[in-house]
């Protein structure tokens, strides 16, 4: 990822905020995005997982005969699913243009969900 100084971040956000067709999303972490209905690393490394999973093979495996072949998800628990965030998102969504529409669906679809 290129590293930008704080006036050119100011710059582009700036740009971006004047153009209506423009949304802006801010991911800070430590939880914050869960209280605005966006689901935690962990939750959606256990849905990519399961969905990658079932691109691969199906039925013809169970869920921990297919992650212990899989040397990328070595270890792989539902509690530690957090770490495998970025292999699971690259996995799933090799292009970076399916990982930008994947993460707006979600956005879009749980921040529309928890406004009613």
């Amino acid at each position: 990822m290129k590293k930008i100084g704080l006036f050119e971040f100011t710059r582009r956000l700036r740009r971006l905020a004047e153009n209506r067709d423009h949304k802006i999303v801010f991911f800070i972490g430590a939880g914050c995005s869960i209280s605005s209905g966006v689901p935690s690393a962990a939750d959606l490394t256990k849905e990519w997982i399961k969905k990658l999973k079932m691109f691969e093979v199906g039925d013809s495996l169970s869920f921990d005969e297919w992650i212990s072949t899989k040397k990328r998800y070595k270890n792989y628990t539902d509690e530690n699913s957090s770490v495998f965030y970025a292999n699971a998102i690259n996995d799933l969504f090799p292009d970076e243009d399916q990982r930008q529409k994947e993460i707006e669906r979600i956005v879009t679809l749980r921040c529309r969900a928890s406004r009613y």
